[in-house]
Parts: C-alpha cells; structure tokens; sequence
C-alpha cells in the first residue's frame, strides 16, 4: 500500500502550550510525548490542534501501526470500547480513533464515535483502536522518567500476558 501523505488545512494549527521555566522559550515545537511500538522503537508526539491531533502512529522501523499493546505517555492513552462504561474520565476527555491502515489519528467530533472517513480511503468500524487525549505536561517537565515508566508500563504488560497466557512466547507452546 503507498503512504498516504495527509496534508493540514489551515485549522489544524499546532497546539502552542508554554513550556516548563526550565529556560526554553515558549511555543517552541518541543515533543508532548512518545510512543513505544511493540517492536521497541520510540517516536515523539506532537499534539495538534484539529480533526488529526497526531501525525500518523505507524512505525518508522517495523511498519506497525499503534495499537493496545503499544505503549505511549498520558498525552495518549489506549482503551478499549469496554472501558467507556465504567470510567467517567472516557466520556469527559477528548478522544479520537486510529486508522489500521495508515496509523492517522481522527478525533470523535461532539465525544461520539461515529463513522469516519479516513484519507487512506478506509471507513471507521469496532477494529479501530480508541485513544483519549491527555496532558503533555509530565512528559515536558521530565522527558526522561517518561521513557522509565514506558520500559515499567511495557514491563508490567508482558508479565500479564504471561500470566494470561497470551504473549507471543506461548505460541510456540500452545500451537
């Protein structure tokens, strides 16, 4: 499949939020946070304002697109469908869908979910990974306790899945 390349209208301006008084000036177009793909490699997060609050989420290294196991800072954050329901902070908070295809991030016009139409040409269904935009602010102010608790989130995701039984290392072991 040939990349899409997704152009930003006029709207989809950057996101200006002062930086920490660590001596950077403000509205410098510094990182609001990163991503681990399952494969290990971190990419920044650049929060922007508009219908596409992040470049696409797809690999540089392995091709994959951001999905629940990947991990990322609280400036976004994975849920499933399911979570909606029972936390309050989902219907709150903005929120947004993740194409498979291409990785372009869509936010949920008036907190809903409906149909999207994304410029790779796929329609939105129940596969497209759910996100929830959160605060930049931690990652900011210590970019390297960011990457601590990504290798301790990460961490902790393995050993449940191993406990659950469903980590690529019982594959070989359960067919």
């Amino acid at each position: 499949m040939a990349a899409v390349k997704l152009a930003r209208s006029q709207k989809d301006k950057r996101r200006v939020i002062p930086t920490s008084s660590e001596g950077k000036l403000a509205g410098l177009y510094e990182e609001d946070g990163l991503w681990r793909c399952c494969c290990r490699t971190d990419h920044p997060l650049i929060l922007w304002e508009g219908k596409h609050p992040f470049e696409p989420l797809k690999c540089t290294n392995c091709g994959h697109v951001m999905c629940a196991q990947c991990c990322s800072t609280d400036v976004i954050t994975v849920f499933n469908k399911n979570d909606i329901g029972q936390n309050t902070q989902y219907k709150t908070s903005k929120t947004g869908k993740i194409c498979p295809d291409c990785g372009q991030t869509h936010c949920n016009p008036n907190a809903g979910f409906g149909k999207v139409k994304c410029a790779c040409g796929r329609t939105s269904d129940g596969s497209w990974v759910r996100f929830m935009i959160g605060s930049p602010h931690e990652h900011r102010t210590n970019p390297g306790l960011s990457f601590a608790v990504l290798d301790i989130l990460r961490a902790k995701m393995a050993a449940k899945r191993c406990y659950e039984g469903t980590h690529p290392v019982f594959k070989d072991v359960n067919g």
